[in-house]
């Protein structure tokens, strides 16, 4: 069967076809589905099915940073739930088939870029402004790989859980500081020595805030009078009332590598256990019998 159009001529017919495009996409209402356009109702049409019971996610959100109405640096203080998830009166109109403008998840995911780039259009100026060469970033994570705004408290946020949110990828750090395994109640969270959100090693995490990921256990002022601990060991610890100094300036590897792990360090391993373990003599014992935990120091830290 011969269809209409066989025998024109192509460059007859193809300015009626630019022309039809051009009066379609210039119809009322086919610009703004291009367009994306901002739901007419806000967060209200949002809410009229995500906030489906006491157990919808959309609560632990409205009590966070996030959901504070009356702050316009808040998301929910701008335009509400399309502050983060973009223009969605498409997906309002229809929201089984068509997702919001950006989705983190699980049903429909928007690109990583898009994803992170409305983190970043708020926090780019905070915790995030050395995102660009963050070792996360370059491996290809996004924030809510490690983050959730819609459950409270974040996990990766609050120390008590932030480790297992860590150790979920990082999994040769599962047997905490000092091998003494993630359920040590006096674990410190894995961000008061390394920087998530940048590039910097933990060394200079700790130049910058003074070791605290050691001296959340270990206290110089109680080591000092602590008959387990050497007059020399005590010496050496007197650097440590110097700003430029940290406790990795001598204890290096030992976080990550109890003495007895050698093998797991990978190369180097044997010489750095054997220089530990020469530090560790002049402590009067092995670790970890010389941790000085928090709850044996109470009125005797300083800072």
């Amino acid at each position: 069967m011969t269809k209409p159009y066989q025998n024109v001529p192509c460059h007859i017919y193809r300015p009626f076809v630019l022309l039809l495009l051009t009066v379609l996409t210039s119809a009322p209402g086919i610009a703004a589905e291009q367009a994306g356009d901002f739901a007419s109702g806000g967060s209200e049409t949002c809410l009229a099915c995500h906030d489906f019971g006491p157990d919808s996610p959309v609560h632990p959100m409205l009590d966070s940073a996030h959901g504070r109405a009356g702050d316009p640096s808040s998301p929910m203080g701008g335009r509400g739930c399309e502050s983060c998830h973009g223009p969605s009166a498409n997906h309002a109109r229809a929201p089984t088939r068509v997702a919001p403008g950006v989705s983190f998840g699980p049903r429909w995911g928007a690109s990583r870029e898009d994803r992170v780039g409305q983190c970043l259009s708020c926090h780019a100026d905070q915790s995030a402004s050395h995102w660009g060469r963050a070792t996360h970033n370059e491996a290809g994570l996004a924030c809510t790989s490690c983050h959730d705004i819609h459950a409270q408290p974040d996990a990766v946020l609050h120390a008590a859980s932030q480790n297992e949110i860590c150790t979920t990828c990082h999994k040769a750090q599962q047997r905490g500081i000092h091998g003494l395994g993630n359920n040590n109640e006096d674990q410190p969270p894995c961000s008061s020595c390394h920087s998530p959100h940048d590039a910097q090693p933990a060394a200079a995490t700790a130049l910058a805030n003074r070791s605290r990921g050691c001296r959340s256990c270990h206290d110089l002022v109680a080591m000092a009078s602590d008959p387990a601990v050497s007059n020399k060991a005590n010496s050496y610890h007197k650097v440590m009332t110097r700003k430029d100094r940290t406790c990795l300036d001598c204890h290096q590897g030992i976080a990550h590598g109890p003495l007895n792990h050698p093998a797991e360090q990978g190369d180097g391993a044997a010489e750095a256990d054997a220089a530990d373990a020469k530090a560790m003599s002049w402590h009067g014992a092995a670790l970890p019998s010389t941790l000085v935990f928090r709850d044996e120091l109470q009125g005797s830290r300083t800072d």
